[in-house]
């Protein structure tokens, strides 16, 4: 896409910005929600799908303030924003909360990650993630706030309680760059009503049956020329993901890439700890194995990167 074309495009963005904004009011919250989601849907397939990163920044800027102002709105819990097919949104088993995240992509080698945590209830709040990875030196030891959140796009959600506590597994994914993409788990739990990202629970290391080493988030690093799974199985109670090994990497000079041999590791929750399983079974397939869709089930005829 030409320079012209895509200002142009801005052009047109923008008209329908001022124009979604010049209503004072809505009769009713929902049409003003809904009102904002028309304009985001624009903004959104620009942010995704244009040429040039001037572009998809600027109409990302302008998506990201009408999510914002959607979200700040009351009732907006509800709103589903069915039609904005560039975001995943995971509900809470019994929807104290949700948690809302996208991508947007700088270049073939930089992406950076946005999100909000929106929780529910009689004085609902709205906590605006801000993506912090790259200055994360150590993020499988790290805790984080929403302000220093280790950037990622959620595809699933899974409650853990033990007695009278509990916490959140986010399945994530995260692009990173040209030569490694990365899966993880992080643990979302609450304090004093704000948002926390990470906790010591997945043991890394044994010996003799003695925890040797703990993490606060899990992170599997994998070649982008393959595809790999990371999951919590309700079948086997566990966490389930392939287990991966080195391989000469197309997308490095040198050294290697870490990708599936086509057997499964797991993770047994045990005395408050995730604990490695090393063998689960393995899988003879005649084709590679691709993963399951980063966003949810919704119907529609766009995906992840715009209309197909």
């Amino acid at each position: 896409m030409s320079k012209q074309l895509s200002v142009v495009i801005l052009v047109l963005l923008s008209v329908l910005f001022l124009s979604a904004n010049s209503a004072q009011a809505f009769p009713l919250e929902g049409e003003r929600i809904a009102k904002l989601e028309d304009s985001m849907r624009v903004f959104s397939f620009a942010m995704i799908r244009d040429s040039l990163f001037e572009t998809r920044n600027e109409a990302h800027q302008q998506f990201a303030a009408l999510l914002e102002e959607a979200l700040s709105l009351p009732g907006s819990f509800e709103h589903p924003f069915e039609s904005i097919e560039t975001i995943s949104i995971l509900y809470s088993p019994k929807r104290e909360f949700r948690v809302i995240t996208w991508q947007i992509c700088q270049n073939s080698n930089q992406y950076h990650y946005f999100g909000h945590v929106q929780t529910n209830g009689k004085q609902p709040q709205l906590f605006k993630l801000k993506d912090n990875s790259e200055s994360v030196m150590a993020p499988q030891r790290e805790v984080l706030t929403a302000d220093k959140w280790f950037g990622a796009l959620y595809y699933n959600l899974h409650e853990v309680k033990i007695k009278r506590k509990k916490y959140y597994l986010l399945f994530g994914f995260d692009a990173n760059d040209l030569q490694n993409r990365k899966k993880l788990i992080d643990v979302l739990s609450f304090k004093k009503g704000k948002p926390s990202f990470g906790a010591p629970i997945f043991v890394t290391r044994e010996a003799n049956g003695k925890v040797m080493e703990t993490v606060n988030r899990f992170i599997l690093t994998y070649s982008p020329s393959s595809s790999i799974g990371l999951n919590y199985d309700k079948k086997l109670k566990m966490i389930v993901y392939d287990n991966l090994i080195p391989f000469p990497s197309p997308y490095q000079q040198e050294g290697f890439g870490m990708v599936p041999d086509g057997s499964y590791r797991g993770l047994e929750l045990k005395d408050k700890l995730w604990y490695p399983v090393e063998r689960l079974y393995t899988q003879t397939q005649e084709e590679a194995p691709r993963p399951n869709p980063i966003l949810d089930n919704r119907k529609g005829k766009s995906g992840l990167f715009g209309p197909k």
